[in-house]
């Protein structure tokens, strides 16, 4: 795992690190704070490099974790009942797993804070802390790292190893793995080079759908039910995890590099072949019902989808499924409601005819 000493090596939240770094070197770093954002985008590496900054001489850096049993007794003695004559830093980490009652003793504490004594806090469940001690501080707020940010951190982790041989398919699965969290990009990575995995290896570890696997399901958008049958079941027996963003990904960036913008993700092969099938029209009704699902009705919607792209009636989808005995999640007989209503209708007429029968008997 990458070893960070100094802000600088730090990667994404510029405005953030930038902020903190001035306030820093004018020596005007608040006494209270409170890193918050999501677990792995770094807020107990910044918490622990500002704290070692704030303290003079080689005083270690002492840190409470409270996400473990606390001694509240102990930290008000530890930090609020010193007075140093050179400045001291406390880290408190998970500062949401202090009950209300004991975050109310921290507040009554925080009022008697003495005047170098720098107290950094983190949390992932901001919401947990009591507003009136969140106003007494100032916020950090740590957002997940964009692509691109990710990308430039596992290139430089990666020349940092001394690694110039991995494939594009297995960054790509890395980076989309990571889900913007920079401590889990560099987790995989060092899986990834421990295991020697290939790309293809790599992807279906990570529960990664491979490019050529949604590259397929879209094509066989256009195709007769049984063929898109079986490349959703193909689809679905990758992993259980949720497919929805990479199906959103893969064909949000088809739509873009449609224009031909610099260094495309997709190949020039494969973006030529969907444009062949699908008209402007269409690959917008595909971004739409992407956008529409949810992971609990993608399979719906894409079976509508590919019944309203191939003009291809319930009943005719029905029987085709039957014909050739396909089983699989995406073949469901789907029955509208009217339809439902016609054969409600139809075996009430059936239960009538029926009666009258016996009666004139």
């Amino acid at each position: 795992m990458l070893e960070i000493n100094t802000l600088e090596e730090l990667r994404g939240n510029n405005v953030v690190i930038y902020s903190i770094k001035k306030l820093l070197d004018n020596k005007t770093y608040p006494g209270f704070s409170i890193m918050t954002g999501h677990m792995g985008v770094g807020k107990s590496t910044v918490a622990r490099l500002v704290a070692e900054q704030l303290n003079t001489g080689d005083v270690p850096v002492h840190t409470f974790n409270f996400g473990m049993k606390v001694d509240m007794k102990e930290l008000e003695d530890t930090v609020f009942k010193m007075n140093p004559y050179e400045p001291r830093a406390f880290v408190f980490e998970e500062l949401h797993g202090l009950d209300k009652g004991q975050q109310t003793a921290l507040l009554n504490m925080l009022d008697t804070q003495p005047p170098n004594v720098y107290i950094i806090c983190t949390t992932t469940e901001r919401h947990k802390i009591l507003k009136t001690i969140r106003s007494r501080g100032t916020i950090w707020e740590f957002k997940l790292l964009g692509q691109r940010q990710l990308a430039q951190l596992l290139d430089d982790y990666l020349e940092a190893q001394g690694i110039d041989t991995m494939s594009r398919t297995a960054k790509e699965a890395l980076l989309h793995s990571a889900n913007g969290v920079p401590r889990d990009l560099l987790k995989n990575t060092d899986l990834a080079i421990a295991g020697e995995f290939t790309g293809e290896q790599l992807s279906a570890l990570l529960g990664r759908v491979s490019e050529d696997l949604l590259f397929s399901l879209f094509c066989a958008l256009k195709t007769q039910s049984i063929e898109f049958s079986t490349a959703v079941n193909t689809l679905m027996e990758q992993s259980s995890e949720n497919k929805l963003p990479q199906l959103r990904d893969f064909w949000t960036r088809y739509l873009l590099e449609c224009h031909e913008i610099d260094n495309p993700t997709i190949a020039k092969d494969k973006r030529k072949q969907l444009q062949e099938l699908f008209s402007p029209e269409e690959a917008m009704k595909v971004g739409h019902t992407l956008v529409r699902a949810t992971p609990d009705t993608l399979i719906l919607e894409l079976t509508l989808l590919n019944m309203e792209l191939t003009n291809t009636s319930k009943r005719h989808q029905v029987g085709q499924q039957r014909d050739k005995k396909a089983v699989g999640t995406a073949q469901g007989v789907i029955i509208s409601a009217t339809e439902e209503g016609a054969m409600r209708k139809d075996a009430a007429r059936v239960s009538r005819a029926t009666i009258n029968s016996l009666r004139l008997d």
